[in-house]
């Protein structure tokens, strides 16, 4: 698998810019967030193709100035805009990349968590939610010497990590996991890509895998066995293809009682049809809004 680079991102990405400085970086980032929710506000439906994917390439950014943009992110009067937002920055090419959420992205996030159903932080997992300093939220990615945030992560045992997509193509979402996958130095062992397509009315599942080849180097994987569809064409018909969906969480001892799906041991939590059309069915019905 060849190396991750900026280059990878822009097949589906708007025109890169260069860097000036962060009160000019900032207003950019807003300026697109403004551009994305108002095209949401003007076509908030599951059954319309979404914007474009909303993503920011900033070309010539030094490294020092990092912690200037951490600040404005905590502190900014704006910050409400500027927290949920994932940055990737590319150290050898002084490239940042900088991933626009809007209000649908985090309705799915949300969904996701009541679906998933964990009532408490069990023992042996934890979310990587906060972005906070120093508090693990930013994970790093050794090849590519950079910091990023995913949008749900398990750990330790099976390293899950899950990206999710609305406006982002399929494709720009397999670079991710095999971003994730390459470059965590083995710390990720799984990915789940979540991709909703409100056009063709289906939400697609693909899960991520990393093995070791006999020489110790590292190939992520596409379990296909582990793609899972839902067609929601007619919200009284939802379809499941290859559910249910498994989950490569390991709960352990107590933290079984924590989740209210069925844990496989051995293998993980095990989703079922009938929460992946509620996933659906809450989407469409929070979009009709």
């Amino acid at each position: 698998m060849p190396r991750i680079k900026p280059t990878d991102y822009t097949t589906f990405l708007i025109r890169p810019t260069t860097y000036t400085n962060i009160p000019n970086l900032i207003d950019r980032i807003l300026f697109a967030q403004v551009l994305l929710d108002n095209n949401n506000n003007n076509n908030n439906n599951a059954t319309r193709p979404p914007a474009p994917s909303q993503r920011l390439i900033i070309h010539k950014m030094p490294q020092h100035d990092l912690p200037a943009l951490e600040e404005a992110r905590l502190t900014h009067k704006n910050r409400l805009y500027l927290l949920p937002l994932t940055f990737i920055y590319f150290e050898a090419e002084e490239t940042l990349l900088v991933k626009i959420t809007d209000l649908q992205h985090t309705v799915l996030r949300t969904l996701f968590d009541n679906m998933l159903g964990f009532e408490t932080i069990v023992p042996g997992i934890f979310r990587l939610e906060s972005i906070e300093p120093g508090s693990g939220g930013l994970l790093y990615l050794f090849c590519s010497s950079s910091t990023i945030i995913p949008d749900r992560t398990f750990f330790p045992q099976s390293g899950l990590l899950v990206e999710m997509g609305i406006s982002e193509p399929l494709e720009q979402l397999r670079v991710d996991a095999k971003l994730w996958l390459e470059c965590s130095g083995y710390y990720i062992k799984n990915v789940l890509l979540l991709k909703l397509d409100g056009g063709k009315r289906v939400i697609r599942l693909e899960r991520w895998s990393v093995f070791r080849r006999p020489d110790l180097s590292l190939m992520p994987v596409h379990l296909d066995k582990y793609d899972v569809l839902v067609g929601f064409q007619d919200l009284s018909d939802i379809v499941v293809v290859n559910g249910p969906l498994v989950l490569p969480i390991d709960l352990g001892g107590d933290g079984a009682g924590a989740s209210r799906h069925k844990v496989v041991p051995g293998v993980g939590v095990r989703v079922e049809d009938e929460e992946l059309k509620r996933l659906a069915r809450d989407f469409v019905e929070w979009s009709a809004r």
